[in-house]
């Protein structure tokens, strides 16, 4: 079975199209995660992920999306918080995931979202080094407007998201501000102004973070028996189907930091 990461546990619709940032030659991003089936997970077959660039589509295998989430990743985290409309594809894995995602909302993750939203302002305006690594539409846009405006949409956006997830615990998409960040992607908005709202909201976030009420940390027990939940409900089903064991004489215990090759024990259940 080689195709199983067609039908993902969860598929959602990202990009600018989750931002509500989306213009008319905007491409359909779409990021996702599956358990796959048990010869993987039990460590006889590696698989990390599944990625296409036309269309732009990217399918982590569960233990990485869950140990990216862990490791406060933006790209990965945003899947969590999106709205109805942008999920193509769910299972009950997908819903436990959505239904439990504050478990993964902590002050850590704010640190990497400012990085994140930092190494976009660089490539927005520190163009002259960069210009070689650049697309050719990036290199149009620096041309026209005097700096790269999807980097700098993405450098405003992040640290709006960083700001958003500190006060409330969530995130909103598409994003309320949206029509202000489609100007800065237009090139509607000189560099100076939105550099000004750049250096605004990055002074913003350690104020945030010091008035914040969301945790300080992660909760590491509580993330580990969602990994093992999650796990074992699709177990169920491979092991029926495909091993034709009673799974209700197994325990199934997973150690998911161990990316690719997870370890496998059987408990003996009491007598």
């Amino acid at each position: 079975m080689t195709d199983f990461y067609k039908k993902p546990d969860l598929l959602v619709r990202t990009g600018s199209h989750l931002y509500g940032c989306a213009v008319a030659t905007s491409d359909e991003d779409t990021r996702g995660l599956v358990v796959p089936p048990a010869e993987y997970l039990l460590g006889r077959k590696n698989w990390e992920q599944h990625e296409t660039k036309d269309p732009d589509c990217v399918i982590w295998n569960f233990a990485k999306f869950f140990n990216l989430l862990e490791r406060f990743s933006p790209n990965t985290a945003e899947i969590l918080f999106a709205p109805q409309e942008h999920i193509i594809e769910i299972t009950e894995v997908g819903q436990m995931m959505i239904d439990n995602k504050h478990l993964f909302v902590s002050k850590q993750l704010i640190k990497p979202m400012q990085g994140f939203a930092f190494g976009e302002w660089k490539k927005a305006v520190e163009y002259f080094e960069q210009l070689r690594k650049l697309g050719a539409q990036r290199k149009e846009h620096i041309a026209k407007f005097g700096y790269s405006v999807k980097n700098a949409y993405h450098a405003v956006r992040l640290l709006e998201e960083c700001i958003e997830l500190l006060q409330t615990g969530t995130i909103t998409f598409p994003r309320p501000n949206a029509d202000f960040l489609r100007q800065i992607r237009h090139g509607e908005i000189p560099v100076e102004v939105v550099k000004e709202r750049y250096e605004q909201l990055d002074k913003r976030v350690p104020q945030e973070v010091a008035n914040s009420s969301i945790p300080d940390s992660v909760e590491k027990d509580k993330l580990d028996k969602l990994f093992y939940d999650c796990i074992k409900m699709k177990m169920v089903g491979f092991m029926a189907d495909n091993y034709s064991l009673a799974c209700s004489d197994l325990g199934l215990v997973f150690s998911h930091n161990h990316l690719f090759n997870p370890k496998w024990y059987r408990v003996e259940q009491p007598t």
